[in-house]
């Protein structure tokens, strides 16, 4: 019965509809009366002529104010991206030179950002590190934009949902 369940739940949109459709954006009315209006995601980019770079990897803090970095690198080794302010963010980061952005979701301050490579199980090595004092011109920008990149629709899988029941 379960399984029934989860695989109507995975079913999919007919793909050229989910690609030409903007995000649905939902007013809320708030106990003053006066409606919030849901901000649709916002773009964000990578320059890689902006971004600082030494062995094989780019931080492009050229956005910081609107509260992202966008970070590439490439190794034959697994990576990791990590964030430190006051609190310590760790994160899996794309060997191949795929450009992820990443939240400054500790607001304004201080940051230190490593991009480490896995030297032996679970050691890293610092292969490129920057400190950099950031200054987000409003503090909902780390929470209005998507962390990593979508790939391309055509290259997703869908299965339609399932309509049997048992």
């Amino acid at each position: 019965m379960i399984g029934v369940l989860l695989c109507s739940l995975c079913g999919c949109g007919n793909e050229a509809e989910a690609s030409t459709e903007s995000p649905v954006v939902q007013e809320e009315e708030t106990d003053s009366g006066v409606r919030y209006e849901v901000p649709e995601f916002a773009v964000s980019v990578f320059d890689k002529e902006a971004a600082d770079h030494k062995n094989g990897a780019y931080i492009d803090q050229s956005n910081s104010n609107k509260g992202y970095v966008a970070v590439s690198a490439v190794s034959d080794s697994r990576l990791k991206f990590q964030v430190i302010t006051d609190v310590t963010y760790n994160y899996d980061l794309s060997s191949d030179g795929e450009v992820s952005f990443f939240p400054l979701q500790s607001g304004n301050g201080e940051y230190l950002f490593h991009v480490m490579e896995n030297i032996t199980e679970n050691r890293y090595a610092i292969l490129f590190d920057i400190t950099r004092n950031i200054v987000i011109d409003d503090e909902f920008q780390p929470f209005i934009r998507r962390a990593k990149r979508e790939r391309s629709r055509s290259r997703r899988r869908c299965y339609p949902a399932s309509t049997t029941t048992l």
